[in-house]
């Protein structure tokens, strides 16, 4: 596909068309010919994730996203671990069963110990 048209039938389908993925202050930045590296402090600020300034909010996602793997990987691996004693010993989804219920039930545990351990760790802090 070319970039003038792409092909496609529509309106103006002749019209050269650009798309530039780069963000706006580099793209500033290269049209003055200066490069990127000459971009002033608070512009370069403004590229980057400012971990201080959203500490609470990414702390939270950490946790939240540690919970969801945590359940889900213990969940998943139960799962397996009685799928594979339901091929080897012949019985009919019991293993897969009593793995997925283990895997809920350990995952829960595990989850809940680590919410205690922040909770503990908050505390110390204040």
């Amino acid at each position: 596909m070319s970039a003038e048209g792409g092909g496609c039938n529509r309106a103006g389908a002749g019209v050269k068309k650009e798309v530039d993925f780069v963000p706006v202050i580099l793209l500033e930045a290269m049209q003055s010919g200066r490069g990127a590296g000459a971009l002033s402090d608070d512009k370069k600020k403004k590229l980057f994730f400012n971990y201080d300034k959203n500490r609470d909010w990414t702390e939270n996602l950490a946790l939240v996203m540690q919970i969801g793997l945590t359940m889900a990987g213990s969940v998943m691996f139960c799962f397996f671990v009685g799928l594979y004693l339901d091929r080897w010993l012949g019985t009919r989804g019991l293993f897969l069963i009593i793995g997925i219920l283990l895997g809920i039930a350990g995952g829960g545990v595990t989850v809940y110990r680590q919410i205690l351990d922040m909770l503990k760790d908050k505390h110390k802090k204040d």
